[in-house]
This record gives C-alpha cells, sequence and structure tokens, in this order.
C-alpha cells in the first residue's frame, strides 16, 4: 500500500437547517454587520475544540439536529443525567441558561466541500493517508472506525485534532462528524434500539454481531455536528437566521452577504476596523482581521507525532 500518497475522499454539502445555542451579546442582527456572528478571534484561536485543536485553527460548530444541540448543551451545562431528548425542548435549555442571556438559532445554510466523518471509508482512509500513516489492520466492524473519534473529553482527544487538521491542509471547508453527546442521553429510537456511549466503546474492540454494530452506525451519522473552519466561509454559506430567547421572543436575519467574495467580507472587516482605529493586534482580539494577516497572527503550534493511539 503506497502510504506516501495524499489522503483524498469525495467532498460532501449540506443544505438545509443546522442548529446552535449562542450567546445574545455576540450575536448581530443588524444586517449590514452579520458578517461579525462569525469571526476568527484571538480567543477562539487558543481554545481546545473538536476537530479544531487550540493553536491548530478555528471552528464554528452546529448541530444537525434540536435535540443534538440540546445534548451537547446539555454537557456543557454539566448536566449528566440520562434525561429522554425529546422531552426537553430548545425553550427549556434557554430558560435553564437564562443567567447567560443565550439564543436558539435555527441556521439556513448551503456549504459544499465538506469531509464526511460519519462515513467509515473516509476515517480510514485518513488514518491511513493523512498525518498518521496508520498501518493498522482493517476492523472487521464498521463502527469500530468511527468509534476512535468517540472520545468523552471536552475539546476532543489528540486524534480529532489531527484528523481536522489534516482536513483544512487538505483544503475541506468543515468537518461533518459523530456527536458524542448524543450518546450520553437517551433521544429518538426510529429502529426501537437506542445504543449508549459504553455500548459504542463496547464495540470498539467486541466483535460480537449481536452488538448492533450496524444500527451504531446509523445512528451515529442521523445525529451528527458540522464544524466549519473558516468564519468567511461559513458567512457566506448561510441565506439566514432564525432566533428565539428565553422570552419567547424570535426573529429572523437574512444575510446580505450569502455568496459573498472574500474581498467583500474582509473589506466589512477593514471599514469596522478603520473606524474604530484598531491596530492589528487589537483586531485580533475581535476577528477583524484579513486572511493574510490572520495567517500571520495566528501561527499553527501543533506538532503532530505517530505515537497517537487508533484503534
Amino acid at each position: 500500500m503506497n502510504y506516501a500518497r495524499e489522503p483524498k475522499a469525495d467532498p460532501r454539502q449540506f443544505s438545509g437547517n443546522l442548529y446552535r445555542f449562542h450567546s445574545a451579546k455576540h450575536f448581530d442582527t443588524y444586517p449590514d454587520s452579520f458578517y461579525k456572528n462569525f469571526i476568527e478571534t484571538r480567543s477562539k484561536f487558543q481554545t481546545q475544540q473538536r476537530f479544531a485543536g487550540r493553536y491548530s485553527h478555528c471552528g464554528f460548530y452546529f448541530a444537525g439536529s434540536e435535540g443534538v444541540a440540546i445534548a451537547e448543551t446539555l454537557f456543557y451545562s454539566g448536566v449528566n443525567d440520562s434525561r429522554d431528548l425529546t422531552k426537553v425542548s430548545p425553550n427549556d435549555m434557554l430558560a435553564m441558561q437564562k443567567d447567560k442571556a443565550r439564543l436558539f438559532l435555527t441556521v439556513n445554510i448551503t456549504i459544499d466541500n465538506l469531509l464526511d466523518f460519519t462515513d467509515s471509508s473516509t476515517v480510514e482512509e485518513f488514518l491511513r493517508f493523512g498525518s498518521l500513516k496508520w498501518k493498522g489492520p482493517t476492523p472487521e466492524y464498521q463502527v469500530q472506525l468511527l468509534a476512535a473519534l468517540i472520545s468523552n473529553d471536552p475539546g476532543g482527544s489528540e486524534l480529532t485534532d489531527i484528523l481536522g487538521l489534516d482536513a483544512k491542509s487538505a483544503g475541506y471547508k468543515g468537518v461533518i462528524f459523530p456527536s458524542v453527546r448524543a450518546l450520553l442521553f437517551d433521544g429518538p429510537t426510529p429502529g426501537k434500539i437506542r445504543l449508549n456511549l459504553e455500548s459504542i466503546r463496547h464495540m470498539s474492540t467486541a466483535g460480537n454481531i449481536m452488538d448492533l454494530h450496524w444500527h451504531a452506525v446509523e445512528q451515529m451519522k442521523r445525529e451528527f455536528n458540522i464544524v466549519v473552519f473558516s468564519g468567511v466561509e461559513l458567512t457566506r454559506s448561510i441565506h439566514s437566521i432564525s432566533w428565539i430567547d428565553s422570552g419567547n421572543k424570535t426573529g429572523t436575519v437574512k444575510n446580505p452577504y450569502y455568496g459573498a467574495t472574500d474581498e467583500l467580507i474582509e473589506l466589512a472587516r477593514l471599514r469596522d476596523r478603520a473606524h474604530r482605529g484598531l491596530d492589528p493586534v487589537a483586531a485580533a482580539e475581535e476577528g477583524l482581521l484579513t486572511e493574510i494577516e490572520m495567517i500571520n497572527e495566528f501561527d499553527c503550534e501543533m506538532i503532530v507525532t505517530h505515537d497517537t493511539k487508533v484503534i
């Protein structure tokens, strides 16, 4: 097998609604300022996140369903019980976080060139031909490859850091990946069987077909998140955003930057920066940088080693 070649996988397009809980303080409903809603800042670059490791690159996260968004927020709110996601609404979560002034966003988006890590063949491709050059035998079941991505640690693992960096380096705009947090809670069971995190972990080593490997793969494909690596790319891919707050106030903002060029979005950033008299260092704190400045300000410091545990 030629391990010297670059990894390659068919890109995915996503078109439809994605969901997230978002800080009201950092959400601008004024159309001309829409570009500020998802922007690379120094603090974001320094934050450890799944498939966007600390000091490697930024990531902007969305859930593929309301239930997954709720599961993610429950976990990061410190809730570790096995409550049923079908019985918790976005309004319930907003009430729970009322002191944090959150919004629930429904983001209508069309974005292409995503790498699909809910597909086991794509995971294996990047393990073998990406930075890790993994040479292990192909596992018996697809779920064993997907389970390699399932780290319960906040911000993911060294493995997801490396895979995310490889995806970005290969030119993908982002990654589709199974939600770990959805596995911590009860939820919808279209097949009348629901598997949890411990079940998936057991399958990563067990070879018993009675463990319902196929069902686990389908569940992880259904309960997914998407991370987009670039704020500019994300901004021009969004059609509109609908929002609701803890007081049940709602609204929709259409995106005037949909389909915009890099230059147009960067110009909006630079105008804001000039108006406020910010130098590049101060602008980095708020993400008001050009692409070239961003590369210079946010140097990647990740070092990839080949002793990372895979399976």
